[in-house]
């Protein structure tokens, strides 16, 4: 539960606060569960978000690029985790600075990601919607 108060503190814009609150939930997490965990993983994902909502893009592409490393280690390239982040990261390079290298990575993945799951999937249309924004 304190995960979701999180992050719907991040949707209505109380971003220090969600940024506080997810950081207790990730350093929970990583003493309860451990690094490997989904739930951990999670927490570092919405971490890197905020740190990026929090007007530091390149930090949060430092951040996720360390998470995706940990994904591909340990859920694997076809995980819709894994997908998950490579969306993030793609989007918070263009944010930082390079949308011509985010908007290339989204469509990298974007033709990767239809190769596993039918169209529609709700990833996939999250990715064909950032790529709009970006065209």
């Amino acid at each position: 539960m304190q995960h979701i108060l999180a992050q719907f503190r991040g949707q209505i814009g109380e971003l220090n606060k969600a940024h506080t609150e997810m950081r207790t939930v990730y350093r929970r997490r990583r003493r309860i569960l451990g690094d490997r965990h989904p739930d951990t993983l999670k927490s570092r994902q919405d971490l890197a978000v905020l740190r990026g909502q929090l007007n530091d893009p390149q930090g949060a592409v430092f951040d996720l690029i360390d998470l995706l490393r940990d994904r591909l280690r340990i859920e694997g390239t076809q995980s819709i985790e894994t997908f998950r982040t490579r969306r993030h990261l793609a989007e918070w390079i263009a944010r930082a600075g390079h949308p011509e290298t985010g908007l290339a990575e989204l469509r990298y993945l974007q033709a990767d990601f239809a190769r596993f799951v039918e169209d529609g999937h709700p990833e996939l249309v999250q990715v064909a919607a950032a790529i709009a924004e970006l065209s």
